[in-house]
């Protein structure tokens, strides 16, 4: 499952247990760009997949969510200056869904409270349209 993936970024502590990848992440990483907050992050971690097309990509995600700007989903990286990420990130004491949108500048959304540790996110490009799914139910 996991044979075709390298990291960008590799973390210090991870492992593959069966189908589950096992992270740790290091700490002050992330991937942000060029915003009012004055600053470029490109150090978060990335276990990629080279892809070419339209595809789909889901995984199922559970996280000990409990400092500011903790995070894990998917990222879809054309290069550093252009990519999108998109999954569950704590900010203001919750869970929220959260997408950031780069195209040399970052864009940040937050949905709705993800409420437990727990979700499901697929991202879907087909015919050059991006679609994000996010789910509390880790089942659907």
């Amino acid at each position: 499952m996991f044979e075709q993936c390298r990291w960008i970024n590799e973390p210090a502590q991870w492992r593959v247990d069966n189908d589950t990848l096992i992270v740790t992440t290091d700490t002050n990483t992330d991937f942000w760009r060029k915003t009012h907050y004055g600053f470029v992050r490109d150090n978060g971690h990335v276990f990629a997949a080279s892809v070419e097309g339209d595809f789909t990509a889901e995984v199922a995600v559970a996280g000990d969510f409990s400092a500011l700007y903790d995070q894990a989903g998917l990222m879809i990286r054309e290069s550093p200056e252009r990519w999108i990420k998109a999954g569950a990130e704590y900010n203001d004491g919750a869970l929220t869904f959260s997408t950031v949108l780069t195209n040399d500048l970052s864009d940040w959304s937050l949905g709705s409270r993800a409420g437990a540790n727990r979700f499901r996110l697929r991202v879907t490009i087909a015919q050059g349209v991006l679609k994000v799914q996010c789910s509390a139910d880790e089942r659907n």
